[in-house]
């Protein structure tokens, strides 16, 4: 009976098939397969010799090969063969075309190699095995989430918003009274604060300001003058800031040459192809991770209500730990003159060094004139009076000497300390000047160029996955690509076969629910309901 010539041989032009099987066609069934492929051939002989389907076991190993009634040439534009033993049944096998030999002009001899995946594509079925990539079966927003093998070039702000707050009148405090006793505690806003605090009417009028610390400075208690304050003028309760769904599209910026882009595959609305930025306008800057807000992306703005006085930033909706927390910068420190009194006695005390400096010369001329009463009744050449006149003026001498270095001494000493300054100086308040002290929101996104080649990449690659599950093969409209570690798979087949189909999925695979293969600007929705019986 192998003897019969029942085979069925069948010459196929343009199958889009290869031995690399990085692009194959998964078939509803295998009527839908057989009628696709015969739809290809260019000849079809019957009554053929039994067709095998593996190498004979001889060392080498010989090629399989069948012969046909043509002369070689009709066939060098073919690429595949499908054969059926129909005296043995009637399973159809497919192969590749190696090589085309001619052997005279009524016969030509076919080279081929079995298609592992074609040939038995319905008799394995696949088990849960590592994936490491594939097309989502959902493409739902924050689904996926592993780090992908993709270049990001650069960022730009897709959108920016400030919230700023101005600034109150200034407020006094002090650890007493200008008297120098103890004060009662004063609140601020909700805030105890124990010590006595002034409220300034209005924050141009530093004159009352002035007063106050006059006050202390007369007193003598300037001292306890702890602190000149500004507070936030932030608004009753909670400030919210609501910039919108994460999950919305987002049209990727581009620019003169290329237009803006929206991408099709989720996870480029997700960290790092988007992200927000929240920072203080000042040293504290944080990042938001679109797919772990669940809602809207929303932030509270509380304030606190105390000495520094700033406002906190949060999160409701971010599933992080204590929402990320922020505030905003401390406002910059108040410098003021400590000694009111000593700054209006400093000319006082320059006239006072000067009367004293004039007081002292008279007094030494006196004490001069008396010392030369005692040396008239002496001999002018004297050695005594020589000796009283010499000790006169070297002691007015030196007298005057040091004298004038306490005096310089004194009066430098009342200068240096009319006008100490109290609190710290700050430089950088550029933010204060500019009425933006607060919160600044910003909306990263990758470029538009930049996205089409990542959305370009997942069109063809999907996501990356790294979990044990039965490969997706069958959810989108035209094509699911699949990247396994290891598949396991079960099946009726010769063992070769099984690893060569086992390569494949390893190697990774994209399975093609269309004939139309490598045509990209297909739709490759997610299917609402697999077909069965049917090419895709």
């Amino acid at each position: 009976m192998a003897n019969q010539a029942l085979t069925v041989i069948k010459i196929i032009k343009g199958a889009p098939c290869d031995d690399t099987y990085s692009d194959v066609i998964k078939f509803g069934s295998a009527g839908a397969q057989a009628a696709y492929f015969s739809g290809l051939a260019k000849y079809t002989f019957s009554n053929c010799s039994y067709q095998r389907v593996n190498n004979s076991v001889a060392s080498p190993r010989s090629p399989l090969t069948c012969r046909i009634p043509t002369v070689a040439d009709n066939v060098y534009d073919c690429n595949y063969v499908m054969f059926q033993n129909q005296a043995f049944g009637s399973k159809w096998f497919y192969g590749f075309i190696r090589r085309i030999n001619y052997i005279n002009p009524d016969t030509t001899e076919i080279e081929y190699e079995i298609d592992s995946y074609q040939t038995y594509q319905f008799d394995y079925t696949v088990k849960p095995s590592l994936v490491e990539r594939e097309h989502s079966a959902t493409d739902a927003f924050g689904e996926n989430f592993e780090v992908e093998p993709v270049s990001i070039d650069r960022y730009v702000a897709l959108s920016k918003e400030g919230k700023y707050f101005t600034v109150s009148p200034a407020k006094v405090v002090a650890s007493t009274d200008s008297t120098g006793l103890t004060a009662d505690p004063s609140y601020i806003g909700n805030w105890l604060c124990g010590a006595k605090v002034y409220d300034i009417p209005s924050k141009p009028n530093t004159t009352d300001i002035k007063n106050i610390l006059t006050q202390f400075a007369t007193e003598g208690h300037i001292e306890n003058v702890v602190d000149i304050v500004q507070l936030l003028a932030i608004p009753e309760g909670i400030t919210k800031v609501n910039l919108g769904s994460p999950s919305s599209e987002v049209s990727f910026a581009g620019n003169g040459n290329i237009p803006n882009y929206t991408p099709h595959n989720k996870k480029l609305l997700q960290y790092p192809f988007v992200y927000y930025e929240v920072n203080n306008k000042s040293n504290a800057s944080e990042i938001f991770k679109p797919e772990l807000f669940e809602g809207d992306v929303e932030f509270w703005i509380e304030e606190n209500k105390g000495l520094p006085n700033t406002a906190t930033l949060r999160a409701p909706n971010y599933a992080q730990a204590d929402n990320i927390l922020m505030d905003t910068p401390d406002l910059p420190p108040t410098m003021w003159t400590g000694n009111y009194v000593q700054a209006r006695l400093q000319n006082y005390a320059r006239g006072a060094g000067r009367t004293w400096v004039w007081s002292w010369l008279a007094n030494t001329a006196t004490n001069v004139k008396k010392t030369g009463l005692r040396t008239i009744n002496l001999p002018f050449n004297s050695s005594e009076s020589a000796e009283l006149r010499g000790n006169a003026v070297a002691n007015a001498a030196n007298e005057f000497v040091q004298r004038g270095i306490d005096v310089y001494n004194n009066v430098q000493s009342i200068v240096q300390s009319a006008t100490p300054m109290n609190g710290r100086g700050a430089s950088g308040q550029y933010n204060l000047q500019h009425n933006e002290v607060g919160f600044y929101f910003i909306k990263w996104g990758i470029t538009a160029q930049n996205a089409k080649c990542i959305d370009d990449f997942f069109d063809m690659y999907g996501y990356a996955l790294n979990r044990v599950k039965v490969p997706n093969e069958d959810s989108r409209e035209s094509w699911n690509y699949v990247k396994t570690d290891n598949v396991i798979i079960n099946g009726s087949m010769p063992v070769q076969d099984m690893v060569t189909i086992k390569a494949m999925y390893n190697k990774g695979v994209r399975f093609w629910h269309t004939t139309d293969v490598g045509n990209y600007s297909l739709s490759n929705a997610i299917k609402k309901e697999v077909v069965t019986d049917d090419v895709g």
